[in-house]
């Protein structure tokens, strides 16, 4: 069996790069009807941006993180924009009460490990930046869905 000549390989890993581009352009013109985020290991402030603006008109966004505190920098910066509505930050966690004879209190020893999702709608295409300066925000750390892991994605 003869073997393959390098021309044949280098024309392949050619042909997969100019797929992999065309693949990369038409993501990068498609609006998506929706945005979920999950992230433990990257800032979700900066997949945000950078997936935000392939969101269309009216469009929800969903952010998880273990961590409460780097959800802190992405509230402010969608509290602080134009370009999303109907923002919260919770915790879907539901807490077991005791109940006794005349009272009802939480139970006390309860881990809390569910994590927290910001959640928000999209209210314009374009992005307004005018009152958020790079300063303000601390990065510290079945239709069209965006679904980005930043443990996937590098």
């Amino acid at each position: 069996m003869p073997k393959p000549s390098p021309e044949s390989e280098n024309y392949t890993k050619e042909k997969q790069r100019y797929e992999a581009s065309q693949q990369l352009r038409q993501f990068q013109n498609m609006l998506c009807d929706n945005l979920l985020i999950t992230c433990s290991k990257f800032s979700p402030l900066s997949i945000l941006r950078e997936l935000a603006p392939r969101l269309a008109l009216a469009r929800p966004v969903a952010i998880y993180h273990q961590y409460r505190e780097l959800l802190h920098p992405v509230f402010e910066y969608v509290q602080q924009s134009k370009q999303f509505l109907y923002f919260k930050l919770s915790e879907p966690w539901m807490r077991e009460y005791q109940s006794l004879p005349g009272r009802i209190h939480p139970l006390m020893m309860m881990s809390s490990t569910a994590g927290y999702i910001l959640t928000a709608i999209t209210s314009s295409d374009e992005p307004s930046d005018d009152n958020i300066s790079q300063g303000d925000i601390d990065e510290s750390v079945g239709d069209r869905t965006i679904t980005a892991s930043a443990d996937i994605v590098a």
